[in-house]
């Protein structure tokens, strides 16, 4: 990978890191200040909006992106362009969310969801443009005023959310406090970047809804097969404390997924640019390095937190989501094969198959459903991670070996064989498992062993030991 990656993913990874422990300071204090069946509530309301918001906050953005890393000279302008069609959307998308409160509401049976989601709606117009900066500035490989927007919108997202639930307003104040955050974010990209209120437009309206729209659909289509499992739970199950057990596990089990967000986000213009020019061996250089590193690290997370699922959970949601722990371990293992399959995703919309990928995506969500309206009556919580797994594998081999195809030998077998058998015996240590923080020391004594393993066997080296350097102490 080139320093350009390489300083992008440290850039967006310290940005992605902020976000992956604002997101659990967030879900973990509320679940521990609201409890099970106030915090069940307001991770279905926030799942249904993150569906929704991402009409917004990926496919014109997405394509400001890939157009402006493509030709940068035009980036003012085409921030103006996709600006316009962004605020237009937004605003017909908030009116169309707030009249369907009730009808989402009575899907879900509970009528008392139907003003957290009108409250939830606010933040649309603002999350949209916010969005449309992270795009812009990410389309410039200016990675660094990228994460400042990011860190402000998650800091401020924390200090919003807690300060209103602390004064007393309990799971409205969480919702709204999640709402109004993006407000924050913009204000500082507006600042920063400004708007192109005088510039002239990129005027190319077509172009950039004809890229938009199949990366809209297979956004939504993905973020929904991630979502499913917990809508369609509160839908089946009478017991809502079971809800806010599984929305634990949830959050928990997306820890692989986070750790890859920065990584696709600095992979994208890359993958971008070379494809744009036809480079096929770099391209082929890229995926193959950047999955190398996605199964060193997402592996044994995977399996250690499986392994501990548990005691893991009972560590950070307290004694109370114990419950929890059994649909966990299954369900972090599908969390990887979808982590696998977004990042396999990701290099196929910014090779400019965006269309083809939706259809992908579409294949996810229909596995999805379908196994969970079928194994959530028969086995509850498990039924639902269960369905998450098997959806996800099927997609992602099916993706695999169409990138395979596409792009020649870009998956690093040695590397997967190493990573699976250090794996196998770092997780050894887990065989008396600790409860407390005392299993943070076994976490970091089985990665210490997972990794000296990895050195010794030659598949971390000086050349690795480089890059990390560079990451730490990068010029500029």
């Amino acid at each position: 990978m080139n320093q350009s990656i390489t300083k992008g993913t440290l850039y967006l990874g310290i940005a992605q890191l902020l976000f992956l422990i604002s997101g659990y300071v967030i879900h973990i204090g509320l679940g521990r200040l609201l409890g099970p069946e106030l915090y069940g509530m307001y991770a279905v309301v926030i799942s249904i909006i993150t569906v929704v918001n991402l009409i917004l906050t990926t496919g014109i953005p997405q394509t400001v992106s890939k157009f402006t890393s493509e030709r940068p000279e035009m980036a003012k302008p085409i921030l103006k362009t996709a600006g316009k069609l962004q605020l237009y959307l937004s605003m017909l998308i908030f009116a169309m969310y707030f009249i369907s409160a009730s009808f989402l509401a009575e899907i879900l049976k509970d009528d008392s969801l139907t003003t957290l989601i009108r409250l939830s709606s606010l933040m649309i117009p603002a999350y949209a443009l916010f969005s449309l900066y992270t795009g812009y500035f990410n389309g410039l490989r200016d990675y660094r005023n990228q994460s400042v927007i990011s860190v402000v919108y998650y800091i401020s997202k924390i200090a919003l959310i807690f300060g209103l639930v602390l004064i007393g307003y309990s799971v409205f104040g969480a919702v709204l406090g999640f709402a109004i955050s993006p407000a924050v974010g913009l204000l500082v990209a507006v600042v920063i970047a400004g708007f192109p209120l005088r510039e002239s437009e990129y005027g190319e309206y077509a172009r950039i809804v004809k890229f938009a729209l199949p990366v809209i659909v297979l956004s939504v289509l993905l973020n929904f097969s991630t979502s499913v499992d917990l809508l369609a739970l509160k839908a089946i199950v009478r017991d809502t404390h079971e809800v806010g057990y599984y929305s634990a596990a949830s959050m928990i089990s997306k820890v692989p997924l986070s750790l890859l967000t920065a990584l696709n986000m600095a992979l994208f213009p890359a993958i971008s640019s070379v494809t744009y020019l036809n480079d096929l061996q770099k391209t082929r250089e890229y995926i193959r390095e950047s999955f190398r590193y996605v199964i060193i690290f997402l592996v044994p997370a995977t399996a250690f937190i499986s392994v501990t699922a548990s005691e893991f959970i009972s560590l950070l949601y307290s004694p109370r989501y114990v419950a929890g722990g059994e649909p966990l371990r299954v369900l972090i293992v599908g969390i990887l094969f979808f982590s696998v399959f977004a990042y396999l995703l990701n290099i196929v919309v910014a090779s400019g198959k965006a269309s083809l990928a939706a259809g992908f995506s579409i294949l996810l969500s229909v596995l999805s459903t379908v196994l969970n309206l079928i194994l959530i009556p028969a086995f509850g919580m498990i039924g639902a991670a269960m369905a998450v797994t098997l959806a996800s594998f099927i997609s992602m081999l099916t993706l695999l070996t169409f990138v395979i195809k596409e792009f020649g030998g870009v998956v690093p077998w040695p590397s997967l064989a190493k990573a699976i058998a250090f794996t196998l015996a770092a997780a050894s240590l887990f065989y008396f498992r600790l409860a407390g923080t005392v299993l943070l020391c076994q976490y970091l004594a089985a990665f210490a062993v997972y990794f000296a393993l990895l050195w010794v066997a030659g598949e971390i080296n000086e050349r690795d030991i480089a890059r990390l350097k560079r990451l730490m102490f990068i010029r500029r």
